[in-house]
Order: structure tokens, then C-alpha cells, then sequence
């Protein structure tokens, strides 16, 4: 659950950044990557109730961790700095707000950056964090922004491992007081295989997939009905990112000026199979 500094908090007040990360989610996405010997850094999570401290303080020894660090912003209840290592653990208070962006010095010892921030402040945080290797939750709308599109089309970013099939997202309290379940993706500078290795087996006909209206593109939804045999452009939503890295295709343009039957469709990626 992300908590930062005072904008955040606004934000959270504002915006209902509450967000309420599954321990179980944690868990079924840290499996799948290697962080032996490294040092972690939270620095969205209160060490007191944090999921993300809880499974590396849990699995601490398993995972060969180097260190363990987390930091939080103070809402009331005091901003603290949570340390874990070989020879044990311990927190301390802090003067201030606990903002993220004084503790640098930290961000630099660490490794990695994991954690959920607040969504209404990702572009900022994701600024401060991507100078180390990450792996932090965000919007599905984060597909779109500028900081991050690039990143997805070279691979230096990628998106993580659960996602493309399975349904995840995090709760968040509404102004009635009600648990609100928030769709999300994890996004990592990491390395991650997918567990399945997606190969087009659908035969092209025109009938199954139409052409945009007067263009050369065609509709290929879902993502995973690519054409086996089509070598021309298509079309598929943002969420082929899961599969960008593993494949023989490259990113053409996005658009979002496309009409299928004289209806608008949402942005499209562009696509175009490689030939071997």
C-alpha cells in the first residue's frame, strides 16, 4: 500500500489513493524474479503493515537478500525508516514528513525499488525511481504515458509477470467507505519470462479481420488471435506489451484516430510481424 509525501497525501485525500496491496499478489509476483544478494528498498510502505515488508522479511534468508529497507510518510502515526539484514532488524523515527524524495541516499544503496505507489502521483515517482532497477505496481493507463511507452518499445521496461491472464489489481476505500477493487500492472526493468509462449496458430482471412476504415490496417482483437500467416500491419490494444519482448514483431506508431465500421475504437498499437 503506497503512502509519500505531502502531495501524496493530498492526493490521497483527493483522489482516493488508498490502495490496499494483497499479500497474495506480492507474493505470486515475486517468485518470478531473482534477488539474491541484493538490497530492496520500499519506499512507499509502512514496516508496520506493509505486504511488500511482510513477504521479504518472511522470505529474507530464502530469497538471499542482501538488505531490506522501507520508509514511509507519516499521516499520524510517525514516519519511520525500517532496516533488515543478516544481523537483524530494527526501525527508527524520523524528524519530517518521511517524503520519498529525501531519502535519495537510500534509493542509491539500494538495488531494487519495489512498491505500489499512490496512482495520482506515478509519473513523478516513477521519475525518482527508474534511476535504479524496479519493479512497482501502476495504472493500466501508464501503458499510454510518455515516460513509459518508450521504455516498452526498446524493452528496457517491461510489464511483469502476472497480468496477461490473470485479473490483479489492489483496493482502494471510497468516499462511502467501501472496498474498490483498481485493475493494475506490475512494471519492471527486470528480467522476466512469461510462463506462456505465445505462438500464432489463427489462419488470416478478411473476414476475420477487417481492415480500419480506409486504411491498411487491420482489427486483431483479442491480441492473441494474431494471424499466423499476415505480414502486413495490425492493430491490438496496448496489452500485447506482455508479449512484446518474446516475440517477432515491432512497434510501428500508435494511433488514436481509428474507425472500425464508422465507429471509433480505442488507441491502437501498430504492428507488423518480422520476417525471418
Amino acid at each position: 500500500m503506497g503512502r509519500s509525501n505531502e502531495s501524496l497525501l493530498k492526493a490521497k485525500r483527493e483522489k482516493q489513493d488508498e490502495f490496499y496491496t494483497l499479500y497474495e499478489d506480492v507474493e505470486n509476483e515475486m517468485q518470478h524474479y531473482d534477488f539474491n544478494g541484493k538490497t530492496i528498498y520500499c519506499p512507499c510502505d509502512d514496516f508496520r503493515w506493509s505486504n511488500f515488508v511482510k513477504y521479504f522479511r518472511r522470505n529474507f534468508n530464502e530469497l538471499g537478500l542482501k538488505r531490506l529497507i522501507a520508509t514511509n510518510y507519516d499521516i499520524g502515526e510517525g514516519a519511520f525508516v525500517y532496516m533488515c539484514d543478516a544481523n537483524g532488524e530494527y526501525a527508527f523515527r524520523v524528524d519530517g514528513k518521511g517524503d520519498y524524495r529525501d531519502y535519495n541516499a537510500l534509493r542509491d544503496e539500494a538495488d531494487i525499488i519495489v512498491t505500489n505507489p499512490p496512482f495520482s502521483k506515478w509519473r513523478d515517482f516513477f521519475k525518482w525511481a527508474r534511476v535504479k532497477d524496479c519493479l512497482v505496481v501502476g495504472p493500466i493507463t501508464a501503458l499510454h504515458y510518455n515516460e513509459v511507452y518508450p521504455l516498452l518499445l526498446t524493452t528496457n521496461l517491461k510489464l511483469g509477470y502476472k497480468g496477461h491472464r490473470e485479473r490483479i489489481g489492489f483496493y482502494h476505500i471510497d468516499t462511502d467507505g467501501n472496498s474498490v477493487f483498481k485493475p493494475a500492472i506490475w512494471f519492471t526493468t527486470l528480467e522476466v519470462e512469461h510462463k506462456d509462449k505465445f505462438i500464432p496458430t489463427e489462419a488470416y482471412s478478411p473476414e476475420k479481420y477487417p481492415y480500419y476504415d480506409g486504411t491498411d490496417i487491420i482489427e486483431v482483437k483479442p491480441y492473441n488471435k494474431l494471424p499466423k500467416d499476415y505480414y502486413g500491419k495490425m492493430g491490438v490494444c496496448d496489452t500485447f506489451f506482455f508479449y512484446y519482448p518474446y516475440l517477432d514483431y515491432e512497434v510501428l506508431e500508435r494511433r488514436g484516430d481509428l474507425k472500425l465500421n464508422g465507429k471509433a475504437v480505442y488507441e491502437r498499437l501498430i504492428i507488423r510481424r518480422i520476417k525471418k
